[in-house]
């Protein structure tokens, strides 16, 4: 009996805590990271999962420099900037485009109105061009592979 009301006890202590921590993480500036990948090289709609601060999977409607990410509890809008060096190996119809950068989170809906934050990015894109009827590397030809993939991530704080 003894052995049970001290677990119990400490049950209740443990949920406590927990509930009193998920509060006060949620006031408060954490971390949040950003996964973007996607296997189409002709939309601008990849798959977005996020970690930290919130947990959440949705959408990235990607843009020039604004990305909005959509999740089941509101969105956000993405600014992202920095360079990116693209190679193309003519003989083996790869080509690699690499950049890392700079972005800030604004713009929040649902339960991320008010979200601020910013952090860094790294961006990695990699195609193998389809040939031409004459065997050419061919920007013209649908693509035999296409993977794109960012990996974000910066504090972010919501209110």
């Amino acid at each position: 009996m003894r052995r049970t009301m001290l677990a119990v006890g400490a049950a209740a202590l443990a949920a406590t805590i927990g509930v009193t921590g998920a509060v006060a993480a949620s006031a408060s500036t954490m971390t949040e990271h950003f996964s973007i990948v996607s296997t189409s090289a002709t939309s601008n709609v990849r798959s977005v999962i996020a970690t930290g601060a919130f947990t959440a999977g949705g959408t990235d409607i990607s843009g020039n420099t604004v990305d909005k990410m959509q999740f089941p509890g509101g969105n956000l809008t993405v600014t992202h900037k920095g360079p990116v060096k693209v190679t193309t190996n003519p003989k083996t119809c790869l080509v690699t485009e690499t950049g890392t950068g700079t972005y800030s989170v604004s713009g929040g809906t649902g339960i991320y109105r008010g979200i601020s934050g910013s952090g860094t990015f790294k961006l990695s894109v990699m195609l193998v061009e389809g040939r031409s009827s004459g065997g050419k590397c061919s920007m013209n030809v649908k693509p035999a592979a296409f993977q794109f993939m960012v990996d974000a991530s910066g504090p972010v704080s919501l209110p």
